[in-house]
């Protein structure tokens, strides 16, 4: 952060700092450092966590009036020039939202990382790029994006009743009219899931968080006369994403009776309800692999074409996540985090 290429009488710069470890005086010393460089920066505690990330965020507003509000998340790291290239954007007064797409801080080395790494780019590549191409809804990610503060407040602030801040209050902007821009030639790096068990918690959280939006936001969404049908069936297929893992591991226990059914059906029944749905899986499946490298200027490798498996492994975990409780043992997740954050304060 305190690398970007920016007036330093217009940075204001908050680390939103509610952890509870040694990291406390680690993040104090930078901080204190770079104050004394002449940057304008504050190390922000609260009494408690409530919110956690949403409640670190709408803490940190009630502490500036700045019109822009750029996010970063601890394992982000900006490129000097991110604000030079997406404040512009935000010179119409319609545009609420800006996101950047997100890079890796350093190339996938295990099959693991450029698997995740893989469903990290198809998803900007070809989700979000084509979302807002098309000017349909597309979500702020989290990080690397600009928020408008008057579209922050328009859409009622931060929200903690989901663990999907960013998703409830894109949606929730975007119903106020506020129109978003997703800049895919800016690229924020950000790290990639080390192992196994951090894959399985960041999947876990996305996945039910999006289901909690889903059903905040759906019942009256689907009821309302002024979003026009189409809108509503996009959202829909947009917040009910994470069924994919359920609905992959439907088609591998299905695929055994699929090939008895093959033989006993006649050509026309066989044809479109057996071989063209498996067919066009197949094939959609190798296009997304193609089209998410070659839209960031590189070849697909056969990890990019197996990273689909990942998805199966996945499957069981998310179809529980449409209830109220934990989505993994606290305890063993704190752990985790704390181990992941003291890593990015080490880049």
């Amino acid at each position: 952060m305190a690398a970007l290429d920016y007036p330093r009488d217009r940075l204001l710069i908050q680390v939103l700092d509610d952890s509870t470890d040694e990291t406390v005086q680690l993040v104090a010393r930078r901080v204190a450092s770079l104050q004394a460089d002449g940057l304008r920066i504050h190390h922000i505690r609260r009494a408690d966590r409530v919110g956690y990330k949403a409640g670190a965020l709408a803490h940190g507003l009630t502490k500036t009036d700045d019109e822009l509000i750029l996010i970063l998340d601890a394992d982000s790291v900006p490129q000097p020039s991110l604000l030079r290239e997406l404040v512009p954007v935000l010179e119409d007064p319609a545009v609420g939202m800006v996101q950047a797409r997100w890079g890796h801080v350093r190339p996938p080395a295990t099959a693991l990382e450029r698997s995740a790494a893989f469903w990290i780019d198809r998803h900007f590549s070809i989700e979000q790029f084509a979302r807002s191409r098309i000017g349909h809804f597309f979500h702020f990610n989290g990080t690397g994006g600009i928020w408008r503060q008057k579209a922050m407040e328009d859409a009622g602030g931060w929200s903690a009743d989901t663990l999907a801040e960013d998703l409830d209050l894109s949606l929730l902007a975007w119903q106020k009219g506020w129109r978003f821009v997703y800049a895919h030639d800016v690229v924020v790096p950000a790290l990639l899931p080390p192992d196994v068990l951090a894959l399985k918690i960041q999947q876990s959280r996305w996945a039910r968080g999006a289901f909690q939006v889903a059903r905040k936001h759906l019942p009256s969404l689907w009821k309302s006369a002024t979003v026009p049908r189409k809108d509503i069936a996009l959202v829909t297929l947009h917040l009910t994403g994470y069924s994919f893992p359920i609905l992959l591991l439907a088609l591998a226990l299905l695929a055994g009776p699929a090939a008895w059914a093959r033989l006993e059906l006649g050509w026309f029944l066989r044809l479109w309800f057996v071989d063209l749905p498996a067919v066009g899986f197949v094939v959609g499946m190798l296009v997304q692999a193609g089209i998410a490298p070659w839209r960031q200027g590189r070849a697909a490798g056969w990890v990019e074409l197996e990273a689909s498996s990942i998805g199966l492994g996945l499957a069981l975990p998310h179809s529980a996540l449409w209830s109220p409780g934990p989505a993994w043992p606290r305890g063993r997740l704190r752990a985790h985090a704390q181990a992941i954050r003291r890593a990015r304060l080490a880049l």
